[in-house]
């Protein structure tokens, strides 16, 4: 693991993983200055229940409790000290992989894990982000689902139709008050960027048009 310090744009070497890692989840938690891997996959491909944090000044990595079901590839993000992993892939009844709809929790302030009794709307690879007391959902297809964990509830967002034309792995990321959506494949001269500004409900796509939110969709998932 390597560390960039932004203010000088040096590199400086961490401490590596006590366990070698392929597709495992990281998320940073600020208030204990920690960074968590947790689940992936072994280089015997097999899927990991593991959970690990690095001690950002300590320079240390830890090893402390388990899922309660091992995934790869998971989506994870951090909302007031407690870890959302959510879906990814895991072990189906004859022990090959299988798209995940799972929930699983991780209390930092505990170190306890726990699987949410409902499921997500949709399966598989996935990517989340945080803004508020909101988890925003994004994976394949032309939705962005939000997740609000103290309500339990679902609430999906319709892309505008210019965008779901072409079924497409999303990305999302929180900043400034904002979320962005990001599609990895898209045409040529194609807006790649959607923002949405959940204060005023806005959404626009980046270098064109701005269009209201009433021009979305809202349906429970």
């Amino acid at each position: 693991m390597w560390k960039c310090n932004m203010h000088t744009m040096d590199w400086d070497r961490c401490a590596p993983l006590p366990r070698d890692r392929l597709h495992h989840t990281m998320v940073s938690v600020a208030s204990e200055d920690t960074i968590y891997s947790l689940g992936g996959k072994t280089l015997q491909d097999t899927l990991s229940n593991a959970i690990i944090f690095y001690t950002v000044k300590d320079n240390v990595w830890t090893e402390t409790s388990q899922l309660d079901t091992a995934v790869s590839g998971a989506a994870g993000v951090n909302l007031g000290g407690t870890i959302y992993l959510l879906g990814g892939e895991e072990n189906d009844m004859d022990f090959f992989t299988k798209p995940s709809r799972l929930i699983q929790c991780l209390d930092t302030s505990t170190q306890k894990c726990q699987i949410k009794p409902y499921m997500l709307p949709f399966a598989g690879c996935m990517h989340a982000a945080v803004h508020m007391d909101v988890i925003f959902i994004v994976g394949e297809g032309d939705s962005l689902v939000c997740y609000h964990p103290l309500l339990e509830s679902f609430t999906r967002l319709r892309f505008p139709e210019v965008w779901s034309c072409i079924p497409s792995l999303w990305k999302v990321a929180s900043c400034n008050g904002c979320i962005y959506v990001f599609r990895d494949k898209c045409k040529k001269g194609d807006a790649n960027t959607l923002k949405f500004n959940p204060a005023t409900s806005v959404v626009s796509v980046i270098r064109g048009i701005k269009i209201l939110l009433t021009n979305w969709q809202f349906v429970l998932a």
